[in-house]
């Protein structure tokens, strides 16, 4: 398979606020994850190199749709709905989606908490031995779910912050 002429495109989407209330946001086409503490562009990183859990454990992009819904929440409230093709995954490899959800909270500029999750049939428990065409396979078995929890403290100390980001996967009937 020669694989020079793969092309990717890293996020193109588009946003609208639907004048429903205080506005309501839809974002569709591939977006960056809403999961875990770093991003995928560096610039915008705590860090200067990725961690394991970015490495490991969370995916990096989405195509679907998202729903935010922070403008009717009271301040430092943000809260956010998806409905994604999966993980990493501009083309759906099987009949299902994926929904995700994303909560933070920011009483104030020392500290921030988030919540969030992504659950879907992503047939996972299949892809182990098995040739590219047959991981494409049409499946809807295989729930993937995941749920990330982040909470930061900008310390007394300037330029000292604390942070700590946990994960927590299953895959059933996982290979």
């Amino acid at each position: 398979l020669d694989r020079d002429d793969i092309f990717t495109v890293s996020a193109a989407n588009i946003s609208w606020e639907a004048p429903i209330g205080k506005g309501i946001t839809f974002t569709m086409g591939k977006m960056y994850t809403w999961i875990g503490l770093e991003l995928v562009e560096n610039i915008g990183n705590p860090n200067y190199q990725h961690g394991i859990l970015y490495n490991n454990a969370i995916p990096f992009t989405h195509t679907g749709i998202s729903v935010d819904f922070s403008n009717f929440m009271p301040e430092g409230l943000t809260t956010k709905l998806y409905l994604v093709n999966g993980w990493d995954s501009f083309i759906d490899n099987n009949e299902s989606k994926s929904v995700g959800w994303y909560l933070s909270y920011e009483p104030n500029e020392d500290w921030f908490f988030s919540l969030a999750g992504i659950h879907g049939n992503e047939g996972w428990e299949q892809r182990t031995g098995q040739s590219v065409t047959d991981q494409r396979a049409d499946t809807n078995g295989g729930l993937t779910q995941m749920v990330d929890f982040i909470v930061s403290w900008q310390t007394p100390v300037d330029k000292l912050k604390l942070m700590l980001n946990v994960d927590y996967g299953h895959v059933e009937d996982g290979v």
